[in-house]
């Protein structure tokens, strides 16, 4: 055992900036479970089909992207808080003499009373 001599070693890491290193080195943001419900909780939101929702803009406050080390402030909330988040902000861009019509989804949709935020939720959104 005393003449024992390994000669591996462990593999180098790769550099961030070659090819072969895919994500940034920034990380998500933590997971914040008390933000979600207050951004949930604080919504006119839609619950029912999503498809064909305008250009995508709708997502931009849920976007996560590894590769570019990007992450929206709500990239970590659950699918429930994040599909109220999107169709909320495709409630919020309807006209208003169009925005009950236009967020029925054949009554597959129902609006949501909002909450006002406490001081915690005030100073997190």
């Amino acid at each position: 055992m005393s003449a024992y001599n390994p000669t591996a070693s462990p593999a180098e890491c790769p550099e961030v900036s070659t090819s072969s290193w895919a994500a940034k080195a920034t990380l998500p943001p933590t997971p914040n479970q008390e933000l979600c419900s207050c951004m949930y909780n604080s919504l006119n939101d839609l619950f029912g089909t999503v498809c064909g929702l305008s250009n995508g803009s709708h997502y931009d406050g849920i976007n996560a992207n590894a590769t570019i080390g990007e992450y929206s402030a709500y990239s970590m909330c659950n699918s429930t808080e994040q599909m109220a988040f999107v169709l909320n902000q495709y409630y919020q861009a309807q006209d208003s003499s169009n925005k009950a019509s236009a967020c029925n989804f054949d009554g597959s949709a129902s609006i949501k009373s909002t909450q006002a935020p406490g001081a915690t939720c005030s100073s997190l959104l």
